[in-house]
């Protein structure tokens, strides 16, 4: 099928969110003249995991899931004599900057805006999507991102996707949806009636609801061009659980 539309997860997808955490918090503590090791990354790493499981869990704010990284690793890491506000403002500023793109997005991007429309769908803020995408050396090639500030509505709510599908000018059933999340991105598109295309770079094993397609890399998506070659599920399995 000929699709209409793509609309693009941003975080883990387009840009790898890891690595520009990372780079972040090492620029951060160079910043006020603090050491740094991987024990010390790992921490934050592991904290910023499990604020987003609370996130994930309903019991905390989307828009809040960095700062309460902050608040917690300040907590757990000795020497470290900076408040919280002038630690969090000074990561916020590396992090809008310091934007690792996942390998092949930029090429994709690049290729696939020649033949259809690109949209980022996010339930970050607009502005400081908008400017990680420049960063990246992404936003050339996307129309519009679809937010919260746009759209009043954050996946994995349906209405995320139909306001998704009204601001595109589209039936759900133009779109192609690609994102990273299982539970965020692909089931819900597809219980809306979007095609979907799982970038799976870890080759997890499915449990649930089928996607469309599955790719490991994000070149596979330029596939879309020439032929089908990547993973095509059987329509037969989409409402499997």
């Amino acid at each position: 099928m000929r699709y209409n539309a793509l609309i693009f997860d941003i975080d883990n997808t387009l840009i790898d969110l890891r690595s520009s955490l990372e780079l972040s918090l090492v620029n951060t503590f160079d910043y006020f003249n603090y050491e740094i090791d991987d024990a010390i990354i790992l921490n934050y790493i592991d904290i910023f995991d499990q604020i987003v499981r609370l996130h994930t869990q309903g019991n905390i704010a989307h828009g809040d899931i960095l700062e309460s990284t902050s608040e917690n690793f300040l907590k757990i890491i000795d020497g470290v004599d900076v408040s919280l506000s002038d630690f969090h403002d000074a990561f916020m500023g590396y992090y809008c900057q310091c934007v690792i793109p996942v390998s092949g997005a930029r090429r994709a991007l690049r290729k696939l805006s020649r033949f259809f429309p690109i949209y980022c769908a996010t339930n970050g803020n607009h502005d400081m999507q908008e400017l990680r995408l420049q960063y990246g050396g992404l936003l050339p090639y996307v129309q519009d991102i679809l937010s919260p500030e746009l759209l009043n509505c954050e996946k994995p709510n349906l209405r995320f996707f139909k306001e998704c599908c009204n601001h595109v000018g589209l039936p759900a059933g133009d779109i192609l949806f690609i994102g990273d999340s299982l539970t965020e991105d692909i089931h819900p598109a597809l219980s809306f009636g979007m095609a979907t295309m799982w970038y799976n770079p870890m080759k997890q094993t499915l449990k649930r609801k089928q996607p469309t397609f599955v790719i490991d890399n994000m070149h596979k998506t330029m596939l879309l061009l020439s032929d089908w070659s990547f993973t095509q599920l059987p329509s037969s399995n989409y409402n499997k659980m």
